[in-house]
């Protein structure tokens, strides 16, 4: 289970993130930062990710091979994007310039799924913050990965909607 439960990336407490001495913030993409069928970030996350830049190094870390999108989106705004990351295997992570320079409680990895980001999150010792995804997928692995979702929630007595930090 995540150390941190939140409706969307907006609800996060960055401030509780800084106080808690965490450096690096690692964002999932599709549907955590963006709705997996746009190409760009909207104001709002722009401005949210402008804002965290000032306190926080920050990564996208993302398993889409849509080079183009992925393009459009480095294009319109200077961050880090690692792509292909292969979640929740450690390949991704490998493929972070700075992550060498920060111990693994000042990392916090930001996303969707359980069996991806927060997988990843917890098999490094990372801080994970699960949000809800924006929209329902429709492809196969991920409705998989719902499905499993699913029953971990209700294993833990927890559901999707009851948020916690």
């Amino acid at each position: 289970m995540p150390d941190m439960y939140k409706q969307d990336i907006f609800a996060i407490p960055y401030n509780l993130l800084k106080n808690l001495n965490i450096k690096l913030l690692i964002f999932d993409l599709d549907n955590t930062l963006i709705d997996k069928n746009h190409d760009t970030l909207n104001s709002q996350t722009k401005t949210l990710l402008t804002k965290l830049k000032k306190d926080f190094e920050v990564v996208i870390l993302s398993n889409t091979v849509r080079k183009n999108r992925i393009t459009k989106i480095k294009n319109d705004y200077d961050i880090e994007i690692i792509t292909k990351a292969l979640k929740p295997t450690n390949a991704g992570l490998k493929k972070i310039k700075n992550i060498k320079n920060y111990s693994k409680n000042q990392i916090a990895i930001i996303g969707d799924q359980l069996l991806t980001d927060i997988a990843l999150a917890k098999r490094n010792k990372f801080y994970s913050i699960l949000v809800d995804y924006q929209i329902k997928d429709i492809e196969k692995i991920t409705a998989i990965n719902r499905q499993i979702e699913k029953l971990i929630f209700k294993k833990n007595k927890l559901k999707r909607g009851d948020y916690y930090e």
